[in-house]
């Protein structure tokens, strides 16, 4: 048995050596063609793909809440992210959506005396993988995008000669909680 375990060893070092990380992790999704956002790791909950019928519509919502859906036994709303950044709303003929979990609990108001996590799903064009970045790589947010988007960037990182927006979440989070959106 401990050749077995030697032999692994040698030949994947990498899983039994702990490597000290530096930076955050961000998820990466696409909105548009031209602008693939990151989201910090810090909320997201998971990412799915999931076929549309496990969206629930609801009526006289505004144009991007997609509807409620389910999973790992919560229920909550999911946004068309693209649509509510002021850019073109996903397709309605899509047979599935890519979805951002994210758990919004900390942006919430404490006095709403919410017990348990509160789950908000992103709807996006793909979901593009993550990277890891240290302070030092992110930049002042930068008014270079179109749209609505502007309030919703914290930060924008430098790659080759693109500029990526980094989302703040809990300005999305207070832009879906304000009463004249429902």
């Amino acid at each position: 048995m401990s050749s077995s375990l030697s032999r692994l060893q040698e030949l994947l070092p990498e899983l039994f050596h702990t490597t000290n990380s530096v930076g955050k992790l961000y998820l990466r999704c696409q909105i548009t063609s031209e602008i693939t956002p990151l989201i910090s790791m810090e909320y997201v909950q998971e990412s799915l793909f999931i076929p549309t019928e496990q969206i629930t519509p609801i009526p006289e919502m505004s144009p991007f809440f997609m509807g409620l859906m389910t999973s790992r036994d919560h229920v909550f709303f999911t946004v068309d992210l693209p649509q509510l950044l002021g850019f073109s709303p996903l397709s309605t003929y899509s047979r599935d959506y890519n979805i951002i979990v994210i758990n919004i609990s900390t942006f919430l108001d404490p006095s709403l005396a919410l017990e348990g996590e509160i789950f908000l799903g992103l709807a996006v064009n793909q979901i593009e993988g993550m990277m890891r970045l240290t302070t030092d790589q992110i930049l002042p947010p930068q008014n270079t995008f179109s749209g609505q988007i502007i309030p919703y960037v914290c930060g924008v990182v430098k790659q080759e000669e693109t500029l990526i927006p980094i989302l703040e979440l809990n300005q999305i989070v207070k832009t879906l909680t304000t009463p004249s959106l429902g």
